[in-house]
Parts: C-alpha cells; sequence; structure tokens
C-alpha cells in the first residue's frame, strides 16, 4: 500500500536521488535528462515548497513498505492560469 509523506529536510536526499536517475529523468532528455540537487540547494527548495507553500504548491514522498518510491507535487503556474501536476516514481511494479 502507498502512502504520501511530508518530508523532512534531511529526506531530500531521495528527491536528489530522483533526480540523479537516468531512468527516472527518461521524459526530460530532450532538455538535459538528470537534473542536479546539491545538498546546498535541499533547504531553500523545501522552505519555498514545504515550509512557505502559501497554498499554491504541494509536494509529498510516496512511500510503501521498503521505503519511499516517487513523489508527487502540484504547483499555481500564473501563465498558464491553473494547477500543474507531476508524479514521478523510481521504482514501479504494475500487477
Amino acid at each position: 500500500m502507498l502512502e504520501l509523506v511530508v518530508p523532512t529536510l534531511e529526506e531530500m536526499w531521495f528527491r536528489e536521488s530522483l533526480m540523479a536517475d537516468e531512468e527516472t529523468m527518461a521524459y526530460n532528455h530532450a532538455w538535459g535528462g538528470t537534473i542536479p540537487f546539491p545538498k546546498e540547494k535541499w533547504k531553500s527548495w523545501y522552505d519555498q515548497w514545504i515550509v512557505y507553500h502559501e497554498n499554491k504548491r504541494y509536494y509529498r514522498y510516496l512511500k510503501d513498505e521498503n521505503g519511499f518510491v516517487g513523489e508527487i507535487a502540484y504547483h499555481y503556474d500564473s501563465e498558464y492560469d491553473g494547477y500543474v501536476a507531476f508524479l514521478w516514481l523510481l521504482r514501479c511494479v504494475i500487477m
């Protein structure tokens, strides 16, 4: 069973690993593929998405019995005048 988890700042290592994973980031190949997310960027990103989200951003990890398996996020895009949603899975078993 999957559950949604608010990650701690120290758990941003998982986001870093997702963004560094070539298979996970294959959708982004045309724009450079993987995206660096070094530890020195964690705090500002975390503050924007978790601490001071202003009800315009939502971010959670997806966790199963083995640990973190993905992330889900959405944010309000004023140029689009709507919400944009994202779902990333590190590993997925479809049954």
